[in-house]
């Protein structure tokens, strides 16, 4: 694993645009007015500023509702960092995500081991402009074909799906909709 940028956790409670209360945990850079890496605060609120280099939010049940991290810190131990922390202090395995992208699905199978059912397959939420300054190893699958084929079985989807599950396995929205567009056009 490569060794990322120095930083601590907030953690806090936030509120759904449903209106359940989630656990939320940030990773936020490290300076010298902040504490020190790997340091845990609490806090009241949303951190101030949007510096975070990631975010992971589950419910009280260990239900996983987001992990996500910026693009241009992807594949530095971020997330699994955030994953791992969140563990220690919920007491909760954090294994189960129904709902997810196929970057997470990644994530979670070939770099967690965890083997989780899935519900319903969501499409990137990187934008273009997002991804700028990230290197392509940063937003796209190491293996699209296996991740989409993966996806395929969990899904117990009919094989006709594989090429609009290989869509959503594109590293942007605009590029999964580029691909959903070509596919409605009878292209390949």
């Amino acid at each position: 694993m490569a060794t990322g940028p120095e930083f601590y956790y907030v953690q806090t409670q936030v509120t759904s645009a449903l209106g359940d209360t989630q656990q939320a945990l940030f990773a936020l850079p490290c300076d010298p007015s902040t504490p020190g890496p790997g340091a845990t605060v609490r806090s009241e609120g949303e951190p101030e500023g949007g510096a975070a280099y990631g975010t992971l939010l589950w419910s009280d049940a260990g239900v996983l509702y987001l992990v996500g991290v910026v693009p241009q810190w992807r594949r530095q131990g971020i997330a699994t960092a955030l994953w791992k922390k969140a563990r220690e202090i919920s007491e909760l395995p954090l294994d189960r995500a129904p709902l997810r992208t196929a970057l997470g699905e990644a994530w979670m199978f070939y770099g967690l081991g965890i083997d989780a059912p899935l519900e319903q397959l969501n499409g990137p939420f990187t934008s273009r402009g997002e991804a700028i300054g990230a290197e392509q190893r940063q937003l796209a699958l190491d293996d699209e074909e296996a991740t989409a084929e993966r996806i395929l079985a969990l899904l117990g989807a009919v094989p006709e799906a594989l090429p609009h599950i290989r869509a959503m396995c594109a590293p942007t929205q605009e590029d999964a909709f580029a691909r959903a567009r070509k596919l409605q056009q009878g292209e390949s």
